[in-house]
């Protein structure tokens, strides 16, 4: 994050997801209906995930030491560096958990994207009776991800944009 602040770096990695899954929307929706090519969208899959991390991690730091050594995470206070709050709220209404829910669910929707994205056809086996062929269940399984990727990517970065949810240093008692 060095030198910005957590809505300058949080808006800069929700618009690079933006970008990359603007470069891969029409290779992915191609794939395994125009093409059997998988299509070489690696470094654009790669920086999403990437940045869906990153983006998450300013909100909720990973583990400190002290918290593998059994120091308790409210004594650390490491994720309350700044407040984060919705313009159309009452003042003390935390927007935390909304933001770091959304946050969470663009990775796990990266995630699951290139699970998809990395499955050969060729070797899933569905029940005879399945309304989807293989194809169709890999090609599927990468855009629904994909789709959750892109929505929410947009609807964080419109909402820290907009400025209705607004990210600030908090206030400490020393200083």
């Amino acid at each position: 994050m060095a030198g910005s602040d957590p809505a300058t770096e949080l808006t800069l990695r929700l618009s690079a997801i933006l970008e990359d899954c603007k470069r891969i929307k029409k290779p992915l929706e191609s794939y395994l209906k125009a093409t059997e090519v998988r299509p070489d969208i690696h470094f654009e899959i790669l920086r999403i995930l990437s940045n869906a991390l990153a983006a998450y991690e300013l909100i909720v730091p990973a583990k400190e030491a002290g918290e593998f050594h059994g120091i308790p995470h409210e004594s650390m206070r490491e994720n309350e560096k700044f407040t984060i709050r919705h313009t159309e709220r009452p003042e003390d209404w935390d927007f935390r958990p909304w933001l770091s829910e959304k946050l969470n669910r663009i990775q796990e929707a990266a995630k699951n994207m290139v699970k998809y994205w990395l499955m050969d056809p060729g070797t899933i086996k569905l029940s005879e009776d399945s309304p989807v062929s293989p194809k169709e269940w890999v090609r599927d399984g990468a855009l629904f991800g994909f789709r959750e990727v892109e929505i929410l990517a947009l609807k964080v970065f419109q909402e820290v944009c907009m400025d209705t949810v607004e990210i600030k240093p908090s206030v400490t008692e020393e200083g």
